[in-house]
């Protein structure tokens, strides 16, 4: 699987409200999966969304570590009111049982998004 379709997946979940599924993309480490489904579990009651990852980048690798860098387009429909929005993302990605799991995300401030 390409990094690309990691998170074309990992974004498909959330678009799809099928978020019982994401905890398994994240690290068993992590201390932020259950606050991240929960974040998108509140915007999903609020509106329909739909990511659509435009590209995803990895910026560095060891045997166990992954930083991946990603640009994503946020369609919204909040009561009618149509909102686009792009954002870029740092993650960090660690292996487990060989396979990469998301440890940690965060949004990267417009000014730092090259």
């Amino acid at each position: 699987m390409t990094i690309n379709d990691y998170f074309t997946n990992y974004y498909s979940l959330i678009s799809s409200g099928d978020l019982n599924d994401i905890e398994e993309i994240y690290s068993s480490q992590s201390q932020f999966k259950g606050a991240v489904k929960q974040q998108f579990e509140m915007m999903r009651q609020k509106c329909q969304i739909n990511i659509q990852l435009d590209n995803a980048n990895v910026l560095a690798k060891t045997d166990e570590l992954l930083i991946v860098q990603d640009k994503i387009t946020l369609n919204a429909d909040m009561d009618g009111q149509q909102i686009v929005k792009e954002n870029r993302n740092l993650h960090t990605l660690v292996k487990e049982a060989d396979e990469w799991k998301i440890h940690c995300s965060v949004v990267l401030p417009k000014e730092q998004a090259a």
